[in-house]
């Protein structure tokens, strides 16, 4: 698998998730969290999801 495709797969599995119902903040902290481990940057989750980015 190629760098980032985890992280790709990952996006793609909330924002389906979200699109469905409103996921409980553990869930996206822990989804939050992975993407920050595969590299994603705060602002990019942010930008992402339509949330505020807090730094």
């Amino acid at each position: 698998m190629e760098a980032g495709e985890d992280a790709d797969a990952l996006e793609a599995s909330l924002i389906e998730n979200v699109a469905r119902l409103d996921p409980d903040g553990v869930s996206q902290w822990e989804t939050f969290s992975r993407l920050i481990r595969e590299g994603r940057t705060v602002p990019e989750i942010a930008g992402t999801f339509g949330l505020r980015s807090f730094r």
